[in-house]
């Protein structure tokens, strides 16, 4: 509510329970109302049919992780309510003192928030911008409680030719 009163576009939300949070739907509900989209973590239990709230509620986009080899990590929980895929293993990350290198759907919910934010700015509406991310997902292979509708694709959501991966090596974060 606060995000949505202040005029945010975008919020992330890199928590998650796997109890039913009332409270976390009412806000969601009244941050799309507001023109805002949430996203959220899919969570971290690696099982199926375990995405945590508030990913689980539909006003949020839920977000699982892959890996670097384009795959869904084993630590990804899945489900009917995942929507999309996005990077959240060995992810460079700012930390305490510097970086370090994290894994978790906390990881994987950022670059869909950022991917967003970027959609946003460029002047698609929030209800498009939700569907332009689902629709130029690159579908990797998995079923769709997996992947959702595949891996955040931020060039061709943006128009661009995403044909280059460009994920670099995976293994570098300045210490």
């Amino acid at each position: 509510r606060h995000a949505a009163d202040n005029g945010l576009d975008v919020i992330n939300l890199s928590l998650g329970s796997p109890r039913e949070s009332p409270a976390l739907q009412a806000a969601g509900r009244y941050a799309l109302d507001a023109g805002v989209v949430p996203v959220a973590a899919a969570g971290n239990r690696g099982a199926p049919n375990s995405v945590g709230y508030p990913a689980a509620y539909d006003e949020f986009l839920a977000v699982s992780a892959t890996t670097i080899e384009d795959d869904i990590a084993d630590f990804s929980s899945s489900g009917e309510p995942v929507d999309i895929a996005a990077s959240g293993a060995d992810v460079c990350s700012a930390d305490i003192g510097g970086y370090a290198v994290r894994n978790g759907t906390s990881m994987a919910a950022p670059h869909v928030a950022g991917a967003t934010a970027q959609l946003l700015a460029a002047g698609h509406s929030p209800s498009e911008t939700r569907r332009r991310l689902r629709d130029t997902a690159e579908d990797i292979g998995h079923s769709a409680t997996r992947q959702g509708a595949g891996l955040l694709d931020v060039g061709a959501a943006l128009g661009y030719d995403s044909s280059d991966d460009g994920t670099g090596d995976g293994i570098s974060c300045p210490t």
